[in-house]
């Protein structure tokens, strides 16, 4: 994929990302609404979308780029792949802390769980964006670096989340 439609392509991801994060705004912005079960709909559509971007990234940008030969480049490809996996590492403890539906006691403080969550995504998306893209194109035949933190399978990972929201299963087996 040439660099011009990887940009477009992940700004397209990030747009939908970015959706996903509106939606699940103005919906904690109201009142607790009693039925849970839209907000595990845009739960799950700010997951998937999420952790597409993240994957998508890592793979076709900054794995590439952590082989970069110009000075500085990789170190910051590589850089930016952790901060990215950070985010992630919040994601997981948010996900782990709010994985059943609030009650309405818990709503206030879950609404600033979801808005600090959701900036930081916002952020992380801002700094690829205004960071790493402006490396491109990729210039190879730089050492890969060596990674001081695990990768993350963000596909794998988006799986392991959709498994703790039980309304979507149960809408699935309606709609199947």
């Amino acid at each position: 994929m040439s660099d011009d439609r990887l940009i477009l392509s992940l700004n397209a991801q990030s747009a939908r990302v970015l959706g996903a994060i509106d939606a699940l705004q103005a919906f904690v912005a109201a009142p607790h609404p009693g039925n849970l079960d839209p907000l595990m709909h845009l739960r799950w559509n700010f997951t998937r979308e999420m952790l597409l971007f993240f994957a998508r990234t890592e793979k076709e940008l900054l794995e590439p780029m952590s082989r970069d030969s110009r000075p500085g480049v990789a170190e910051r490809a590589v850089r930016s792949s952790r901060d990215m996996a950070g985010v992630y590492g919040h994601f997981t403890r948010h996900v782990a802390r709010w994985h059943a539906p609030p009650c309405p006691a818990l709503w206030g403080p879950y609404r600033d769980a979801v808005t600090m969550l959701t900036r930081m995504v916002a952020a992380c998306l801002a700094s690829q964006q205004q960071k790493i893209y402006p490396l491109l194109p990729v210039q190879p035949g730089g050492w890969p670096r060596i990674l001081t933190f695990a990768p993350i399978n963000y596909a794998a990972e988006a799986w392991k989340i959709r498994a703790l929201l039980p309304a979507l299963d149960r809408h699935d087996a309606a709609a199947g």
